[in-house]
């Protein structure tokens, strides 16, 4: 159905709906647990280059085992952390699935147990989930089961992810060790070469829902007590040197993976939110350790690549280029690094129209416009004072109110708008004239209204209900009928109160009310029998007839007190 037919909610419903939930509330940032959310307004035209940089980066790493490095610079507030976060959703969704890292390079301390750090930032990350629902561990788990059944039946049916964790979830502890045994046992049957067998043991523990937590523990190079190391039957560590069996194990489990998926690993957050922390580099510790993976990942045989990205600020990379010189490659290896531009007037307006969307989706509620509460007019004074998209959603979630408004004012601006839009599109008139009504009067919905002109209306048997002073109603219900050319708009009324010149409550207008035909003259409504009355609260459904429009829109409508 054409978006113009649609009838959108009342101004009650969307009143509601605002002050229920502000979606802008601390969203101007995406912080760090909000990498892993997908749920962060977009724009389709917000840094597409760079977007389609990064893109080709990861295809690159899908195809082979090459090591790829990408630099993402942008001023404050221009997006870096909601680009790595597009960047994951990507990586997450492409047809080679991959895993992210992400790393606040703010953890690290230079020379100060970096690489266990590290190992630990990798096995966090790995403990987030994957558009299946699985953990990171646990797809990869799954990929080394399969791997291993195809070795021993190639005929075989592939471990479904539910079937397995249902499986181990309700077997006992005996039950569990058995097939993990045995599971094991086939993957190092195809795969001798492997360098860690610990490490992969460990992998397939994390598919066991009661020995997760105690698996990624010990696969992030932290101690676990003795006794659960026996049952799942992993050694103690075996170096007194923290630092060096970090590092190996880093290498062993990032060079596991990547036979079976291709690894992104982002860092982020190179400068501090504040206060830089006195004689410590930040961005040393970073490019270093890309160095240092990259080096060694490229003499290691695998399948996938790896895709290494950083976002900085312009500043923090001038101090990388002139610390490390030709080193700096490492972070960016072709070209120039990728700049990010300031959001303008059309991206900021998508991406506040894309938060909307979800939060009136959300609730099922359709509203005239597509950034009401707001509108064009403001997202462009916004732009005029030179804000910038993060600056636009703290602006939104202060404004982010129910509109407080007179309906027929709302009915007027939304009419007026829908016939323009409709007449850009070239739509007949009758209809046009229908959807203008019927999406004007739905901002009544819920409303008491009054009209308080004296109205004369005509009753069909040719007899004169008395002159009426007053009529106080409630708009129930608008519906479009696109099949119906004589009545396209049915626009169903409940009156609460009808006053006579003198005051007095007209209970025989009220009775025959079915005769008055103010909204539409033309219409018979004994020719309705369906319809039904009552004495007090008669419902009266007008069927709206385009051609008479100007009769339709004549009385002046005030608001009056919701009862």
């Amino acid at each position: 159905m054409d978006s113009s037919s649609i009838v959108p909610s009342s101004i009650k419903a969307l009143n509601a709906g605002i002050s229920s939930h502000n979606p802008f509330v601390d969203a101007s940032t995406v912080r760090e647990p909000e990498i892993w959310i997908d749920r962060h307004a977009d724009s389709p035209q917000l840094n597409i280059g760079v977007r389609s940089h990064l893109h080709a980066a990861y295809g690159r790493v899908c195809q082979s085992t090459t090591v790829a490095a990408v630099t993402l610079l942008g001023q404050t507030g221009t997006g870096k952390t909601h680009e790595l976060n597009c960047l994951r959703q990507h990586v997450h969704n492409a047809p080679i699935p991959g895993l992210f890292v992400y790393l606040n390079v703010q953890q690290f301390s230079e020379g100060q147990a970096v690489r266990q750090q590290f190992l630990r930032a990798i096995g966090d990350s790995f403990v987030r989930r994957m558009p299946s629902g699985l953990l990171q561990w646990q797809q990869l788990a799954i990929a080394l089961a399969n791997h291993a059944l195809s070795g021993i039946d190639n005929s075989r049916k592939q471990f479904s992810p539910r079937s397995v964790l249902e499986l181990l979830s309700r077997n006992s502890l005996e039950q569990n060790q058995a097939w993990i045994d045995r599971i094991a046992e086939a993957f190092f049957r195809v795969r001798p070469d492997i360098d860690d067998p610990d490490i992969v043991r460990a992998i397939f523990w994390t598919l066991c829902p009661h020995q997760l937590p105690y698996a990624r523990k010990w696969l992030s190079g932290l101690m676990i007590p003795s006794w659960k190391r026996n049952e799942l039957g992993l050694p103690q560590p075996r170096s007194h040197n923290p630092e060096s069996q970090a590092w190996q194990t880093t290498l062993n489990l990032l060079t596991t993976i990547e036979q079976y998926a291709p690894v992104t690993i982002a860092f982020d957050c190179f400068e501090h939110p504040e206060i830089p922390e006195p004689g410590v580099q930040k961005e040393r510790v970073a490019i270093g350790l890309i160095k240092w993976l990259g080096d060694r990942l490229r003499t290691r045989t695998r399948r996938f690549g790896v895709l290494f990205v950083s976002a900085m600020h312009p500043d923090t990379w001038d101090l990388v280029e002139d610390h490390f010189g030709p080193v700096a490659q490492f972070a960016h290896d072709r070209g120039e690094p990728c700049g990010l531009q300031p959001a303008d007037a059309e991206t900021i307006e998508q991406a506040i129209e894309c938060w909307l969307q979800t939060f009136y989706q959300a609730r099922n509620l359709v509203p005239p416009t597509p950034l009401y509460p707001f509108d064009r007019a403001q997202v462009a004074a916004l732009v005029r004072e030179s804000v910038d998209l993060h600056d636009a959603i703290d602006w939104c979630a202060d404004n982010f109110q129910p509109v407080e408004t007179d309906p027929l004012e709302s009915v007027e601006l939304r009419f007026g708008s829908i016939l323009r839009e409709l007449a850009d599109d070239g739509l007949g008139d009758d209809w046009m004239i229908a959807q203008a009504i019927a999406q004007a009067f739905a901002q009544l919905q819920g409303c008491d209204l009054t009209i308080d002109d004296p109205i004369n209306p005509v009753d069909r048997d040719a007899s004169m209900i008395p002159e009426i002073s007053e009529i106080s109603f409630r708009v129930r219900d608008v519906a479009l009928h696109p099949q119906s050319r004589t009545f396209p708009v049915t626009i169903e009324l409940e009156v609460l109160e009808i006053a006579t010149p003198e005051g007095a409550l007209a209970s025989q207008s009220a009775a025959r009310l079915r005769g008055y035909q103010n909204l539409d003259p033309s219409v018979d409504h004994r020719a309705h029998p369906e319809t039904k009355h009552s004495q007090n609260h008669p419902r009266c459904p007008h069927r709206l007839n385009p051609l008479n429009r100007r009769r339709c829109l004549t009385h002046p409508i005030r608001r009056i007190l919701s009862r």
